[in-house]
């Protein structure tokens, strides 16, 4: 996962690098004085910012896949106990008798 992340990071900043060596000055009229390194800076900040959430986003999911798991444990051995409870109040019942 680790490596992918790194080339996907390595195609975008070349992406960005040939996109600002053609539109140089679109760049520096719309960005003012930033630099070719300041705008890879940037956007090596900003795939930073979406590995991250990604990663957070995939714990999350991960922790809510748990979760369900421990939620459907919980309702198995629910019906378990009132399985059991209801013949323990049927036999209970027929003692009583």
């Amino acid at each position: 996962m680790e490596v992918y992340r790194s080339s996907q990071k390595q195609k975008l900043l070349c992406n960005a690098v040939m996109q600002t060596d053609g539109n140089a000055s679109s760049i520096q009229a719309n960005e003012g004085n930033e630099t070719e390194s300041d705008t890879v800076s940037n956007l090596e900040g900003e795939i930073d910012k979406y590995e991250r959430c990604c990663d957070a986003i995939i714990q999350i999911n991960e922790s809510l896949i748990s979760l369900s798991r421990n939620l459907d444990r919980m309702i198995e051995t629910t019906g378990e106990l009132n399985q059991f409870t209801s013949n323990w109040l049927h036999l209970w019942s027929l003692s009583k008798k």
